[in-house]
């Protein structure tokens, strides 16, 4: 499910299995830069990422995280 305030986009993944896992987030800029944070269910992995010129791909991660409440957010 997705949603979000204030301008922030949340994501949540449910029944997830438990386990480790290495998740990356796929960012792509479609017009005006800005800076921002990521956060995995609860704990900032990224800080203060700047998205950069229009067009602009990145993948950013891994990030490790142990998995034991089947939810990715």
């Amino acid at each position: 499910s997705f949603y979000g305030k204030n301008g922030s986009l949340k994501v949540r993944v449910r029944q997830v299995p438990n386990g480790t896992y290495l998740i990356h987030l796929y960012v792509w800029e479609d017009n005006n830069s800005g800076t921002y944070s990521v956060t995995l269910n609860g704990a900032t992995v990224q800080s203060n990422y700047t998205s950069g010129s229009a067009g602009t791909w990145k993948k950013l991660g891994p990030y490790q995280k142990v998995i034991s409440a089947g939810l990715i957010e």
